[in-house]
């Protein structure tokens, strides 16, 4: 995502683009995408490949450490049916009530230690939300500029002709359609639009 952000900083993102600038913007994103998943399954699969030769390789000069290891699996795996077991047999037969008032002081501190975590992450996201909102307030300020393209102009990196600014309002309009549509909404296809869309581009 930094790669991609850093893409689009470079090719003005955030900002009309000519049909061909979309096509190439879009072929370097794939390829990145693509050289991303291809490392990380590359890298991920040379560290588990490493960590199983590793282990077998000190099991097999260590025997002491072979037989520790087995008998920890040995250990775990009885460990897990006894707590299985153990936990069956009280959750059924549990008490709920009782055993609050028998602990009072260790039941407050479990409600405590459920909720903190709880509180911080609604701290944290009222505090997000709270960023996000001011970011998208910029980006819908932003997007509304666009819309007229004439008066604007000086916002695009590259000179345009008012033929060009007329095709980059109307790409612009057909693409944030079809985003709407992606998203589930309508959008109207009236040709009053269109043509309310080209009189705001040339204002």
């Amino acid at each position: 995502p930094i790669v991609m952000s850093m893409l689009g900083m470079c090719f003005f993102m955030e900002g009309p683009q000519r049909d061909t600038e979309v096509t190439d913007l879009m072929r370097i994103f794939r390829r990145v995408e693509v050289i991303a998943f291809t490392f990380t399954a590359l890298f991920a699969g040379l560290w588990v490949y490493q960590a199983y030769s590793r282990i077998n390789e000190s099991s097999e000069k260590h025997p002491i450490l072979k037989s520790g290891m087995n008998i920890i699996l040995k250990e775990s795996r009885e460990f897990y049916d006894n707590g299985k077991k153990w936990a069956t047999e009280h959750i059924s037969h549990f008490d709920f009530v009782h055993w609050i008032s028998a602990h009072p002081i260790f039941a407050m501190n479990c409600m405590l230690n459920t909720l903190e975590p709880v509180i911080s992450f609604y701290t944290k996201f009222v505090l997000t939300s709270m960023m996000s909102t001011d970011w998208m307030l910029n980006r819908v300020s932003n997007e509304k500029k666009f819309e007229f393209l004439t008066a604007n102009r000086d916002l695009l990196p590259y000179d345009a002709t008012s033929a060009e600014v007329e095709t980059l309002s109307r790409s612009r309009a057909m693409r944030l359609d079809a985003l709407v549509v992606a998203f589930g909404g309508a959008v109207e296809e009236d040709m009053d639009v269109s043509k309310e869309r080209s009189r705001r581009a040339r204002k």
